[in-house]
């Protein structure tokens, strides 16, 4: 079995870029230069941990992790300001940063099969009331 460390260092002007059922494991820090990336497709990968840089990405729109081995969500991801669509459906997430209540154009939220601790649904609950949330199967 493989797994592989994606660089993404030659994709500045990128607005889409779909990379999933791969086996991705880990994001290369080349995601700082993604400043036109509007899309990011990684779901159902092996990804356990996104660095920090992701934040990077003020463009993002849609950002589907969804089927991967995501523990917990970056602090970064409180400064997507674009953000409409988040799926981290099917991830063994235990921990969502506080910073997600800044997601303030966050339209639809996926949380199926996820089991977070009820602590931490307080950063869930202080999303925006109009966004579509997803919670049971």
């Amino acid at each position: 079995m493989c797994y592989c460390v994606l660089p993404l260092d030659n994709l500045s002007s990128c607005r889409e870029l779909d990379l999933s059922n791969d086996t991705i494991s880990e994001i290369g820090q080349g995601l700082a230069r993604m400043a036109s990336l509007q899309v990011l497709r990684l779901e159902n990968n092996r990804i356990d941990a996104l660095p920090d840089i992701i934040g990077s990405c003020k463009a993002l729109v849609k950002l589907d992790l969804s089927t991967n081995n995501l523990l917990s969500l970056c602090d970064s991801m409180g400064q997507f300001r674009k953000l409409q669509r988040l799926n981290v459906a099917n991830n063994m997430l235990r921990r969502v940063p506080a910073s997600m209540g800044g997601l303030k154009t966050l339209k639809e939220l996926d949380l199926r099969y996820v089991c977070l601790p009820c602590h931490h649904c307080v950063h869930i609950v202080s999303i925006p009331k109009k966004t579509k949330c997803s919670m049971k199967p």
